[in-house]
């Protein structure tokens, strides 16, 4: 069946396990994903569901990176289309935190 078709189930359901663990603990998910991309690093729902705990855990640049290479390792269109979503969504935020801290040192200054 190939890692694909066969595994493609587990490596969701590690990726969703490990995810759940680093909103709780992060450095033990990051741990478990660390595991999961040592062994099949070239697995879309990997990267994307770190991104997804990147980007709760507000840390917008590193879910950043992890729905870039999430885009470039799924094969479905269906799955390239959301994690271009997460790109927009995570830069999206990024970039109204900046505008956001750039009014403030604005007005902070006018003070």
């Amino acid at each position: 069946m190939g890692i694909f078709k066969g595994n493609w189930r587990e490596i969701m359901d590690e990726a969703e396990q490990a995810k759940q663990q680093m909103l709780v603990d992060r450095e033990k998910g990051e741990a478990m994903f660390s595991v999961l991309i040592q062994r099949v690093n070239s697995d879309g729902m990997v990267y994307f569901k770190r991104a997804e705990a990147y980007e709760a855990l507000d840390e917008l640049e590193l879910a950043l990176e992890d729905y870039r290479h999430a885009y470039a390792f799924f094969p479905m269109l269906r799955w390239k289309r959301i994690a271009k979503e997460g790109l927009y969504r995570v830069e999206n935020q990024r970039e109204g935190s900046a505008r956001w801290f750039h009014n403030w040192v604005s007005l902070r200054s006018t003070l």
